[in-house]
């Protein structure tokens, strides 16, 4: 069970590792104009926690066999069939909406500044 939550965080966070890397490479692109760069990190934090909610809600009615998840796993410590339709689903549903609320918090903690920034200008 650890091993299964283990490999499902390292999923979803190499997953949010490239998305986080696009997101720096648009905000320094912005970085002449502080208030934009940061609005934009905003709003793509956001478009990444949507996208995670999405995929929470289809982890559900997704195939266990089908995921990165079960083909990280060795044949040999992989659960019976039963046991792993129901249990592979739930873990990613969970580790999915974990990294939504860490996507959220970063929204907001790019927002804010930029509130700032605005207000001060």
């Amino acid at each position: 069970m650890q091993e299964l939550e283990a490999f499902a965080v390292l999923s979803v966070r190499r997953a949010c590792g490239f998305g986080a890397l696009a997101i720096a490479t648009l905000m320094l692109g912005l970085v002449g104009t502080p208030a934009a760069a940061l609005e934009t990190g905003a709003v793509c934090c956001l478009l990444m926690a949507l996208i995670l909610y999405w995929k929470s809600e289809h982890a559900l009615r997704q195939d266990h066999r089908k995921t990165e998840l079960w083909m990280m796993l060795a044949e040999t410590h992989r659960p019976p069939h039963d046991v792993a339709a129901v249990v592979v689903p739930r873990i990613l549903r969970r580790t999915y909406l974990e990294h939504c609320r860490l996507a959220l918090s970063a929204a907001c903690g790019l927002a804010l500044p930029a509130l700032g920034l605005h207000l001060a200008s």
